[in-house]
């Protein structure tokens, strides 16, 4: 996306539809892990696209953009990832600390990783333990277990 859009992405976003698949236009992996390719050598750092998309708030201001993360915990593995999460979490407004969320609902956080694959792999030990105590965008996936009876996450946009 960045490379082909780049020109269009100069204004900051007041909400961003964050992507979990992986394809070429979706959400890239952490801030630390490089996007470039032995190829390419103009890849901007996933730090460099979010401060042109969705910058940090400046001193003494409060994050006005919103995200809510589409997210798939058990079968893929985890894209966006916790880190990349806590990131985006410094930069919206609409954020929880999934750890207190969940232990408040009687919840064991390594609990609900339970697909074959998501064990065999450690999902939670690699991808969340370390960071679902950091304030993060609201996530389908986690908005779902901590209510069940609320199929979709809503979100406000003023005019």
């Amino acid at each position: 996306m960045w490379k082909l859009r780049h020109d269009k992405l100069k204004a900051t976003l007041d909400f961003l539809k964050i992507g979990h698949h992986g394809s070429i236009n979706a959400t890239p992996p952490p801030p630390d892990r490089t996007l470039k390719s032995k190829s390419e050598t103009d890849v901007p750092s996933v730090k460099e696209i979010l401060d042109a998309i969705l910058p940090l708030p400046k001193d003494g201001q409060k994050a006005t953009a919103q995200a809510i993360v589409s997210t798939e915990r058990e079968f893929y593995n985890p894209i966006p990832e916790g880190k990349l999460l806590v990131e985006l979490g410094e930069r919206v407004v609409s954020t929880r600390s999934y750890r207190a969320e969940l232990k408040a609902n009687g919840i064991n956080e390594a609990s609900i990783w339970t697909s074959p694959k998501a064990i065999k792999n450690k999902f939670f030990d690699k991808y969340e333990k370390n960071f679902l105590g950091e304030l993060q965008p609201l996530r389908t996936e986690l908005e779902h277990l901590l209510n069940p009876n609320n199929n979709y996450v809503e979100v406000e946009i003023a005019p």
